[in-house]
């Protein structure tokens, strides 16, 4: 395309073959798929539809721990991808230079490979390092503290160390269950005491049943009768989104049902539409829609009985 006829198409794909040439887009190009291919089995895992903030948590600080590996081994990691960019700038001809220096009282770093490593891999790693950190900073880890109500975290957890998670639990969620703070709290102290009297009797079974080990489990051997509070805290748990996936989901929806020709449609048919495009995995009998539609106008009645 740089060598063809049209003068502004040739101005451009010269403009972007000059640029795709650089070396640092070719440091950067690599440096990516390196780290990348780190991230994105979590970025697939964070879009699935049934998954719990603590799973969400655990896979979050793996991939971290991954990453700060790479950048304390990042001499011997970007050493393989710089030897992999010479072959390539060998390959089509470019050459690695260093950029010139400007400004008094610098020292240039001499090395290539060192100059690459600390302006390009070592940013990049360290950048995506502290934005997972900040999807999980200290803010959003206190609604983890619910994750303690866990038939395991219970039976882990000491007196001191409960009794302090409690007072938080009806401090904050107190207007969320309408129950005024000190009825809440008074609650969840014996229903607290009878979670662990329950599980600890479960482990000490003799057929090693082993105890829950997610919100759902445990949410299933939570009795409404015998803990009402925790259960509704569990409840709460089950609730807090661990990712946009499932909204981002329905804005794609939404765009796809809301045509030009649905424009004039209500609020209430437009949901029943992005809900069925949603979950069409859920079978739908047909007669009983025809006739819920027409149990609402009379006139729909007659022409149905006909």
């Amino acid at each position: 395309m740089s060598r063809w006829d049209d003068a502004d198409t040739a101005n451009k794909a010269s403009t972007q073959l000059t640029n795709l040439r650089q070396p640092e887009f070719l440091m950067t190009l690599l440096s990516l798929q390196d780290v990348l291919a780190s991230t994105i089995s979590l970025s697939r895992y964070l879009q699935k539809e049934t998954i719990e903030m603590q799973q969400a948590s655990d896979a979050v600080q793996d991939t971290i721990s991954i990453l700060e590996d790479k950048r304390r081994n990042s001499e011997e990691i970007f050493g393989v991808l710089f030897n992999t960019v010479s072959e390539l700038c060998t390959k089509y001809d470019i050459q690695i230079t260093l950029p010139r220096a400007a400004g008094r009282g610098r020292h240039p770093i001499q090395d290539k490979e060192a100059y690459y490593r600390q302006t390009i891999y070592n940013p990049m790693l360290e950048n995506i390092i502290q934005d997972l950190q900040q999807r999980l900073n200290a803010e959003v880890l206190q609604c983890f503290d619910l994750n303690k109500l866990l038939p395991s975290e219970a039976l882990n957890c000491d007196d001191n160390k409960a009794k302090q998670l409690l007072c938080k639990f009806a401090a904050k969620y107190s207007h969320l269950l309408e129950t005024p703070e000190h009825i809440l709290l008074q609650n969840l102290n014996a229903e607290w005491a009878l979670w662990r009297a329950k599980w600890r009797r479960e482990r000490e079974k003799a057929d090693g049943t082993p105890l829950p080990k997610s919100y759902v489990e445990a949410l299933e051997f939570c009795d409404v009768e015998l803990f009402p509070n925790i259960r509704a805290l569990l409840l709460i748990l089950l609730a807090l989104p661990s990712s946009v996936a499932t909204a981002g989901r329905s804005f794609s929806t939404l765009r796809r049902v809301k045509t030009w020709l649905r424009s004039t449609m209500t609020t209430s048919r437009l949901a029943g539409l992005a809900l069925l495009s949603i979950h069409r995995d859920i079978p739908i009998d047909k007669s009983e829609v025809i006739r819920k539609f027409s149990e609402k106008n009379k006139t729909r009645q007659k022409r149905r009985s006909l």
